[in-house]
């Protein structure tokens, strides 16, 4: 992802706090959006962290809270937080 995006490689602390979100992210759809009881997230996924109660995607793009996003809708919004991401490079590199 780094390379094929131009974005600096992560610090371990870095990549400690993306697993942190990863498995909160994980536990709280499997709660929200698969219906999954928490005691079977940590059963079954083996994931200890807390079940979000809240979408916090509701605030960034006004959506229905935990409701999955069409493929198309999904690949939108990626691309255009990439987008920011590499503007903020791309000013860095003419700094």
């Amino acid at each position: 992802m780094f390379l094929r995006y131009r974005l600096p490689a992560w610090t371990p602390a870095e990549h400690q706090l993306h697993k942190r979100a990863d498995r909160l992210a994980a536990a709280s759809e499997a709660v929200h959006v698969a219906g999954w009881s928490e005691q079977e997230v940590r059963a079954t996924l083996k994931i200890r962290s807390a079940v979000l109660e809240h979408d916090p995607l509701v605030a960034v793009y006004g959506c229905t809270p935990w409701e999955p996003w069409p493929p198309g809708l999904a690949a939108k919004r990626f691309l255009g937080e990439l987008e920011r991401l590499l503007s903020h490079i791309d000013e860095g590199d003419a700094a």
